[in-house]
């Protein structure tokens, strides 16, 4: 009943997250702001922007509806891929130096990986074997990886950019210490992911803390700034992010939760 759970949490979240996040897209006729930066310049940026939006809503819900999940994850998995690609990774090239240009590639690279191992987790449960070389443990051991790998600037950006103090609540003591200490546990998550060292408590931790970023930062700003759409859509894709991390821990259904797991040993049913 726990694996259940979990791996509907981790469906929910991104379908909703990407279904906020395209209804907004959709409602401003424009990308998702600093976490879609398509320059200006781009031809017929408005109808990519109402076609992206589109695709983001039609595939959530599908994936909101277990029929259709498993073949809506496989279409946002590359599509994620491509926001890392075309998006974030050519930004980087020329600013090697800068940890925030790390950070959007780490964002976006997790929430690929996550949705990646949400679709072979739920082919897997629907015995959807045509596309076995993406499903397979190979391929869920290299998806685990750059899950982990790509927490490890993001935990960074809190250690490099003081200034994110901003985000942690006001009422919580020691403000510092908690934008510290969330930066070291990213860390921490993403090499045990990484290495695979207690990758399931680790996984599930990490799924933990980000939900709570959810609950405790991005929902009281937005009802704090009601008429934001930078808050609305930090919101939305924020709760993709922990929909990513909470289908990545589930995929450890079975492996130890203290110790070392053999790489791809826990295979999600």
């Amino acid at each position: 009943m726990t694996e259940r759970r979990e791996l509907d949490l981790g469906r929910l979240m991104v379908a909703v997250g990407l279904l906020g996040f395209g209804a907004i897209t959709l409602i401003y006729d424009d990308f998702g702001l600093d976490w879609q930066r398509v320059p200006d310049g781009v031809a017929a940026r408005g109808l990519l922007a109402l076609a992206a939006g589109a695709f983001e809503v039609a595939t959530a819900i599908a994936l909101l509806l277990r029929r259709t999940s498993a073949v809506a994850a496989f279409a946002l998995t590359p599509y994620t891929l491509l926001w890392v690609l075309l998006l974030d990774v050519p930004p980087l090239l020329s600013n090697l130096g800068v940890e925030a240009a790390w950070l959007s590639v780490g964002e976006r690279t997790e929430l690929f990986a996550g949705v990646w191992i949400l679709a072979i987790t739920l082919a897997r449960a629907q015995n959807r074997v045509a596309l076995e070389r993406l499903t397979d443990e190979r391929a869920l051991r290299v998806a685990r990886t750059i899950f982990g790998l790509a927490l490890i600037p993001v935990g960074l950006s809190h250690l490099v950019y003081p200034d994110a103090v901003a985000l942690v609540p006001a009422w919580l003591p020691f403000r510092m210490i908690w934008l510290d200490a969330t930066g070291i546990g990213h860390i921490a998550a993403g090499v045990a992911l990484t290495v695979s060292v207690l990758p399931r408590l680790a996984a599930v931790m990490e799924a933990a803390m980000m939900t709570a970023f959810v609950l405790l930062v991005h929902v009281p700003r937005v009802f704090a700034a009601p008429h934001s759409r930078r808050e609305w859509t930090m919101l939305f894709i924020a709760m993709a992010f922990s929909g990513a991390a909470w289908a990545t821990a589930r995929s450890y259904r079975g492996g130890p939760w203290v110790g070392w797991a053999a790489r791809g040993s826990s295979r999600p049913r």
